[in-house]
């Protein structure tokens, strides 16, 4: 059970980073991070769901963040970095979830790895894979199929997503303490390991 001193000690300073990336000045970011202390230290008791406790930490500085922008509309012009935000949060979240691709890769076993690696990272058409393994081609797409589904369940199980209309990436939130342990821990399905 996550008290407000522990969860402070073990997200203080990814939430002073996520909320720095996000606001025009360090000052605004201090601020918002001290307003999301006060706000884990009075809210804490109405998360039903603490296996959800990082989603909610995460959503609590989000909305922090855009509360501070809204505060702000009426005195101060929209700054430039904030005509495309959805487009460069987009592009932010797929860039760092794909910066931890490598470590979710490494989880696969060894031939849906190798399969993915092969066809996806390296760009080797799927006819070509078959031959290398002696596999059917349907043999080495089933492989490549298997190693995305293996991949997706790792990553959906480790993180929450808000998706955009078109169901592209707008956001990401570690479900757990920390995604990468989550990456390295992940079970995968039995019909798929």
């Amino acid at each position: 059970m996550w008290t407000t001193e522990t969860l402070w000690a073990s997200f203080n300073q990814r939430m002073r980073v996520y909320i720095a990336k996000r606001v025009d000045n360090q000052e605004d970011a201090e601020d918002l991070l001290q307003d999301l202390f006060i706000k884990i230290h009075t809210n804490l008791h109405t998360v039903r769901n603490q296996g959800q406790i990082v989603v909610w930490l995460y959503q609590t500085a989000r909305n922090l963040v855009i509360d501070d922008y809204r505060s702000k509309r009426s005195t101060l012009p929209l700054p430039a970095s904030l005509v495309s935000e959805d487009s460069q949060l987009e592009l932010d979240a797929v860039q760092e979830l794909a910066s931890g691709l490598g470590d979710l890769i490494d989880c696969l076993p060894k031939i849906y790895r190798y399969a993915l690696v092969e066809v996806e990272l390296k760009g080797i058409p799927q006819n070509i894979l078959a031959n290398e393994l002696n596999l059917s081609v349907s043999g080495a797409k089933s492989r490549v199929q298997r190693g995305r589904t293996m991949l997706r369940k790792i990553l959906w199980d480790c993180c929450h997503f808000e998706l955009d209309s078109q169901n592209r990436i707008k956001e990401y939130f570690p479900r757990n303490q920390c995604c990468q342990n989550c990456f390295r821990d992940a079970s995968l399905p039995s019909n798929l390991s």
